[in-house]
């Protein structure tokens, strides 16, 4: 895993072996934070990374400078390898609570959540997760999800999301496809 951009750029982490990963591509990862930096400041944000797996995409944002990061992972191991990755790139990652790192399923964490709405959200489920064409309507019937939200959702080019409501753009690079919904 490779952290492309910002404070930790070409900095390289090595996930343990044994986690259970597909974690997105360094070419499909800089394309989807060139899109967003083209449209956000990327340091006012407070993101949501949902799925965290390795937290390569909340690394990437604590990287460019985020406001916050809140990754949720609910396998406890990525949850821990996610702690000691923002360990080793600055000690002071977690302390700052620029990045809160929370090991709880996202289903879960969604509707049990009530703090303000997230700036922007970023989801990358397994493929293979059953109720993957769910994953829209649970983030907008969440508190998560507020007026002026992005919601970036990773999945296979199997599944469209293009009808789905709040639908704003689709990105395809090779195998890694990128839908947006906004809340505006």
């Amino acid at each position: 895993m490779r952290i492309i951009a910002g404070k930790y750029g070409r900095r390289r982490l090595d996930p343990p072996r044994g986690l259970n990963l597909r974690p997105t591509t360094d070419r499909a990862k800089e394309a989807l934070f060139n899109s967003l930096s083209a449209q956000y400041e990327i340091e006012k944000l407070r993101v949501l990374d949902l799925f965290a797996g390795t937290g390569g995409i909340s690394l990437e944002f604590v990287s460019r400078g985020v406001n916050s990061a809140t990754a949720i992972e609910r396998q406890s191991k990525h949850a821990s390898y996610i702690r000691c990755a923002a360990d080793i790139l600055d000690k002071e990652i977690l302390t700052s609570e620029q990045l809160v790192v929370i090991t709880r399923p996202v289903e879960q964490y969604l509707r049990q959540y009530d703090g303000p709405p997230y700036d922007l959200i970023f989801a990358d489920p397994p493929y293979d997760l059953p109720w993957l064409a769910n994953i829209p309507s649970l983030v907008f019937a969440s508190k998560a999800w507020g007026h002026g939200t992005a919601f970036v959702l990773e999945h296979p080019s199997s599944v469209d999301f293009s009808r789905v409501p709040h639908f704003a753009w689709h990105k395809s690079y090779s195998t890694v496809q990128f839908t947006c919904f906004l809340n505006s």
